[in-house]
């Protein structure tokens, strides 16, 4: 649904939040605020961040990566593919901070496709 000039409150609950948009070209940039796993900072300085809905993976720099993934417990790395491989039943909690507001990944939204009976 695409409603122009106004808001369908029926298509959601709670409140709306907004960021300011980053000047860029061809990009929906706001500033990542931090990032967090199980409630435990996993980044600490503020960045950069293209908003894109229309992405199913979340792409983020190797450091970055890196630092998140640390705190998934039972994480692997697999340089090979340059991918990281979680648990499928892991219960981490991945929170992204935008405006102050933060927005949790729910465990069963950190994997996309398995790899074998127990990683994904």
């Amino acid at each position: 649904t695409l409603t122009l000039g106004g808001v369908d409150k029926s298509k959601f609950t709670g409140e709306i939040t907004f960021n300011p948009v980053i000047p860029n070209i061809g990009f929906w940039l706001i500033t990542l605020v931090d990032a967090s796993v199980n409630g435990k900072t996993a980044l600490t300085l503020a960045r950069p961040a293209i908003i894109d809905t229309g992405t199913t993976l979340l792409l983020i720099p190797p450091d970055d990566a890196a630092a998140i993934h640390k705190q998934i417990p039972g994480y692997e790395y697999d340089s090979q593919d340059d991918v990281y491989i979680i648990p499928c039943n892991t219960t981490a909690v991945v929170s992204l901070n935008f405006g102050g507001v933060e927005y949790n990944i729910p465990s069963r939204d950190l994997t996309f496709l398995p790899i074998s009976s127990t990683q994904c």
